[in-house]
């Protein structure tokens, strides 16, 4: 696995990135600026993800509606992976929210795990100085979290837990003032099972790839992965208000040339912000990426987490 950045600039309008730097790791942009034209329909893919109704997210600054569910079970309400997907995912939400959270305001979100052990997983993106954490009920122990100390800044990550049938809380805290860094109030977070398949159809082999971060007005960060003939790949996130592509890496000259490029699926301003829901991306053999660009267009920071996982097919 690769990781691949850019840093982009907006110019006014949304079918305009320009690509300034193109580098290994992490660090401060050098070199001269190269123009990359990136259209909004990216070369037109016939296969793109249209996700579900918008969070109240959508307008953090003035909404702090959110989109909090409780128990929705996905096998009832499956994850649209496209028409000709072949594998059947399972899991379950136990707490969906993206919001502006007020200074000093506490959301507590209660869900209940009824099987006797189940794998959960939290995904954040807090863009303010807070906390975010699950406690069980009964002896308030905290059983997972992703900023565990200080709460002095913003936050994107992710955590991972087996945990036993009980009744459990989210807690998330807007605690204000991070530390003299300019930040709005706005998060998202999502928990939920671990996504399974049949055990007569795959077996999982463990998640090859992942993106936690913020990125800087413009700026754009890709993960690599191979895909492998016999195997399924899974990718699940939160894309707070990021842009999230899947490309073939075969399309980067073509980025790097400011030519419009083709995508396997993407999730936009038109996704939620909670988006992609576990997808099963329809891979050739092949080397892939998962490119994540921030072009809200607000000048500020924005957090995104993306998973994948791989799966061997029987």
């Amino acid at each position: 696995m690769m990781m691949w950045h850019v840093c982009l600039n907006r110019r006014g309008v949304p079918s305009v990135l320009l690509i300034a730097m193109l580098f290994a790791g992490c660090g401060s942009p050098q070199g001269s600026d190269i123009p990359t034209y990136i259209p909004d329909d990216a070369g037109g893919s016939e296969d793109r993800d249209s996700g579900a109704e918008p969070d109240g997210g959508d307008d953090p600054e003035d909404d702090v509606e959110g989109d909090v569910g409780s128990e929705a079970d996905a096998a009832d309400d499956e994850p649209d992976s496209g028409e000709d997907a072949p594998i059947e995912l399972f899991f379950e939400d136990f707490h969906r929210v993206a919001l502006t959270l007020p200074v000093g305001t506490t959301l507590r979100t209660p869900f209940e795990l009824d099987e006797l052990s189940t794998p959960v997983e939290l995904l954040v993106v807090r863009e303010l100085r807070g906390y975010n954490e699950v406690q069980n009920t009964e002896n308030e122990r905290v059983v997972m979290t992703v900023n565990d100390a200080s709460f002095v800044g913003p936050e994107a990550g992710w955590d991972r837990e087996e945990l036993p049938r009980g009744r459990y809380d989210a807690y998330l805290e807007n605690l204000g003032g991070a530390s003299g860094t300019d930040v709005n109030n706005y998060l998202a977070v999502k928990i939920a099972a671990t996504p399974r398949m049949l055990a007569s159809v795959a077996d999982h082999e463990g998640t090859i790839g992942d993106f936690t971060g913020f990125l800087g007005p413009g700026q754009a960060s890709g993960t690599t992965f191979e895909a492998r003939e016999g195997y399924a790949y899974v990718l699940r996130g939160v894309r707070g208000k990021n842009t999230v592509f899947v490309i073939s890496t075969d399309q980067l000259p073509k980025i790097e040339n400011q030519e419009p490029f083709a995508f396997i699926h993407t999730w936009d301003a038109s996704d939620p912000e909670l988006a992609p829901e576990p997808t099963v991306l329809d891979l050739d053999p092949g080397e892939y990426m998962v490119l994540v660009a921030n072009n809200a267009g607000d000048e500020r920071d924005h957090g995104s987490v993306m998973l994948i996982d791989e799966w061997l097919l029987k």
